[in-house]
């Protein structure tokens, strides 16, 4: 419940969001506004209690629990 209510309070996500547990580390967030999408998707990295989280867009007929959450981008200046 805390990564929710955190989460949530970060990125204010217009017209709300609806985060559900699909198992103890993976979870589906719906967003209902096509700009906080992009901002959630392209504004990361993002972490909560020193966790990665790996975000990845759906597609129609996309199972969760399939889609790889393996890789994540980063831009590391020196």
């Amino acid at each position: 419940m805390a990564m929710k209510n955190t989460l949530a309070s970060i990125w204010r996500p217009v017209k709300g969001v609806c985060i559900r547990d699909i198992n103890p580390s993976l979870f589906l967030l719906q967003f209902f506004h096509e700009l906080v999408i992009d901002h959630v998707i392209k504004g990361g990295p993002w972490t909560f209690n020193q966790h990665l989280l790996i975000t990845s867009r759906l597609k129609v007929g996309d199972k969760p629990t399939q889609i790889p959450l393996f890789l994540i981008e980063f831009w590391i200046s020196a």
